[in-house]
């Protein structure tokens, strides 16, 4: 007859088991699991509040959440089903700043790194109260009287033949904080480069080839307007842009 001590034993190593297979999905794998839980729920109004659970939105105000849950929920994860997902550190240099019309907006998280999905989108993710979320943003109004920021648009075209045309450069644009931001430009093995982010004016820019030989165009728009435009040409010289002070 078996007897309850019979079944100390293989109820412990069970126990064991179950617990040992739990401390092995550390915090990255267990949020990785919950935000492919989250995408691969069928029922639209379900899976939004499945999806928003992985936020932490504590410090947001209410406008901001809105437009957050709009544009990155809505417009982005909501399309995503059982995607391919990964973690990568974050870039050198990142803060997660954001400037737009007078307002910047910061992570309310101290940033551990990026999660991918599907090698395309990529968010910003942290730690609080012991578990994983994906960061939002707090806003704070620096610049009440800022005009509304336009798109501002970097264009270098460069030649492909005989071969890709290389060549580096910086860009510096005027941000609604009344700062401003150097933006880096290469070929990233393309021959070209494009860029449009939001602000209210470009400073300047300085385009060279690096490469022995090939043409370069440097073609600079704030809102619909042209405001730079160099000729297609093969030079030594840099390509340059300074925005007249006067």
């Amino acid at each position: 007859m078996l007897k309850i001590r019979d079944y100390i034993l293989p109820l412990l190593i069970i126990a064991a088991l179950l617990l040992g297979g739990e401390a092995a999905a550390g915090p990255k794998e267990k949020f990785l699991k919950e935000i492919s839980d989250a995408t691969k729920v069928r029922d639209s109004g379900k899976k939004r509040r499945a999806l928003e659970a992985l936020f932490y939105f504590k410090g947001v105000d209410q406008q901001t959440r809105e437009q957050f849950s709009l544009k990155v929920i809505d417009q982005v994860l909501m399309k995503y089903v059982d995607p391919v997902l990964d973690i990568t550190p974050l870039p050198e240099g990142f803060d997660g700043l954001n400037v737009k019309d007078g307002a910047e907006y910061r992570p309310n998280l101290p940033l551990l790194g990026l999660v991918v999905l599907n090698g395309l989108t990529r968010l910003a993710y942290g730690e609080a109260n012991g578990r994983l979320f994906f960061a939002a943003s707090t806003r704070t109004v620096v610049n009440p009287h800022a005009a509304k920021d336009i798109d501002l648009s970097i264009l270098v075209i460069g030649s492909v033949s005989p071969e890709r045309v290389k060549f580096k450069g910086q860009c510096r644009i005027l941000l609604s904080n009344n700062k401003e931001q150097v933006l880096d430009v290469d070929d990233q093995g393309l021959g070209s480069y494009s860029l449009t982010v939001p602000g209210q004016k470009i400073n300047a820019c300085e385009i060279i080839r690096s490469s022995p030989r090939g043409k370069i165009q440097l073609i600079l728009s704030e809102g619909e307007r042209e405001v730079f435009k160099s000729e297609f040409s093969e030079t030594d010289q840099p390509v340059t842009f300074l925005r007249d002070a006067r």
